[in-house]
């Protein structure tokens, strides 16, 4: 976990889409609490997460994404589509590594949230592009 500003802690993670594009993620406060990289160990296999209403930003050309107030973490669902991941990236590293903070933002959380809002149909629209 890492302090940003005088209060607030989170923890930043690199997360494998199903396309292997990689993207960042950052866990605010508790989820970032809760997702301790101690608890998954790297023989276990991989792990795939479900992070709900999060916050999606675009800096120099990288998408990266934010944990919301209104956002719930899933891990590992006994669900078909996510046991045809697991099997998909069995060949994939499933190191859980740790991302260092680059630089220190001196804008608020609360005001760095409220930047580049979209609605669930500006999101759809826009254009995506995969590597």
């Amino acid at each position: 976990m890492e302090i940003v500003g005088s209060r607030w802690k989170k923890r930043d993670i690199q997360i494998v889409t199903d396309y292997s594009v990689k993207a960042k993620i950052t866990l605010w406060e508790e989820f970032g609490e809760k997702f301790n990289p101690y608890l998954y160990k790297n023989d276990s296999g991989m792990y795939i997460v479900i992070v709900t209403a999060t916050a999606v930003k675009e800096f120099r050309g990288e998408v990266s994404f934010a944990t919301s107030y209104a956002s719930k973490i899933y891990i590992n669902l006994n669900v078909d589509y996510i046991t045809s991941l697991i099997q998909m990236f069995a060949t994939v590293s499933a190191g859980v590594q740790t991302i260092e903070r680059s630089n220190v933002n001196s804008i608020p959380i609360e005001e760095e949230m409220s930047f580049n809002k979209m609605n669930i149909k500006e999101l759809l629209d826009c254009d995506w592009v995969l590597n």
